[in-house]
Formats: C-alpha cells, structure tokens, sequence
C-alpha cells in the first residue's frame, strides 16, 4: 500500500462524516419538513405498515384488503398502489426504534443520503481512482438539490442510492466474477426498481457494462 492510499479510508469516513452534519442540518427545526405533497403520503404509508404488523397482521387477501379500507376510511392520506413501496417500506424499523415520530424519519433520511454518497465514491474509486471518487463525492454532498432531497423522504433518493449500489457490485463482478455478486447486483436493481419506476432507465447502461 503506497503513503498516498493510506489516506483513503480516512478521508472517505471524514467525507461521509460531513454528510452527516449536512444531512442533519435543521432536525430540530419540524418547519424543515416538507408536510405536503408526496412525502406527507411516504410518511403515512409507513405508519400504515407499521399499524399492519403491530395489529397482526391480516392472514388473507380478502382481510388485507378490508384492513386496508377501514384504514383509508380514518386516514385517506394513503397513497398505496400510487407511490413505489420500498422508501415507506423501509420507514417501518425506523418507526418500531424510534416510534412514529419525524425523528425516526430523519434517520431513514440520512441513511439513504449515505448510501447513496458511499456508493457515489464506490463506482468513482473504482472506475477513476479514489482521490477523484473524493472529489467528486464532496462535491455530490455539497451539492444544494441533492442535500435537499437528502433531508426528505421522497423516493429520488432511495432510487439513485440504490442505482449507484447496484452500479458499484456491476463492476465488481465485472473485476472478480464472483457469482455471489451478480446475485447481489440483481436483488439490488430489483429493490432500485421498487423505489421508484425510473431506475429502468439504467438497465441498458447495466447490459453495456455486463457485456
């Protein structure tokens, strides 16, 4: 190991570090919370999740359904089958933590936003050096309509997170041909597919890259 790459997993952790301060910005402040439009039905489809597994669980489609109508009836902010699942999905071990609360929110928030820039760093170290996947993860960071949607449950992120994990175990298998990360890349483009539809955009650039 050259002096120069000692620096990597240093600088790497002090980058994801200052994400976090980023992303954390404004916690305190509930007027930061984008209250309207999708998030609010993100949110809401979490509890709904969360309320479904504390209460039992329905046993059948017939009793899903009908739990799911008495639900909607006392709270019609319900966005199931419009929104993609996994962002609300994943609020649901947030909420069993931290209970239903804007802070558990926030965590899922951040975490999202540091997957996304660990992947960032990972496909750019791997394709151009780690000192230009630094740069360039700084930048990504920093940048104000990323930071933005960072600190919102919205499913831009979870998808572009998941769509750079997925980039980044490509062209690890491409290096290793380890099955198991092939397998790895598919669940994951799976799951990017079922955090927003768009992420199919990307399955041409993954056949380019596999071929």
């Amino acid at each position: 190991m050259t002096r120069d790459s000692r620096w990597r997993r240093p600088i790497l952790a002090a980058i994801l570090l200052f994400a976090v301060v980023l992303g954390a910005r404004g916690w305190r402040d509930n007027a930061s919370v984008m209250l309207g439009g999708d998030m609010a039905r993100y949110l809401m489809n979490g509890v709904f999740v969360h309320d479904f597994v504390v209460d039992g669980a329905a046993t059948s489609m017939e009793g899903l359904a009908r739990y799911a109508e008495l639900y909607y009836a006392k709270y019609p902010a319900l966005s199931l089958g419009h929104h993609p699942p996994l962002p609300y999905v994943t609020l649901v071990p947030f909420y069993f933590v931290f209970g239903i609360s804007i802070f558990g929110v926030r965590i899922a928030e951040l975490c999202w936003f540091l997957l996304a820039a660990w992947g960032l760093y990972t496909v750019a170290r791997q394709m151009f050096g780690w000192q230009v996947a630094s740069w360039a993860t700084v930048l990504f960071v920093t940048n104000p309509l990323v930071l933005r949607n960072g600190q919102r449950l919205l499913s831009e992120m979870p998808m572009l997170a998941l769509v750079l994990v997925s980039m980044a175990l490509l062209l690890s298998y491409c290096e290793t041909r380890r099955p198991w990360r092939l397998v790895a890349f598919a669940l994951t483009v799976v799951l990017s597919l079922y955090a927003k539809q768009l992420a199919a955009f990307m399955l041409p650039v993954y056949f380019v890259v596999l071929g």
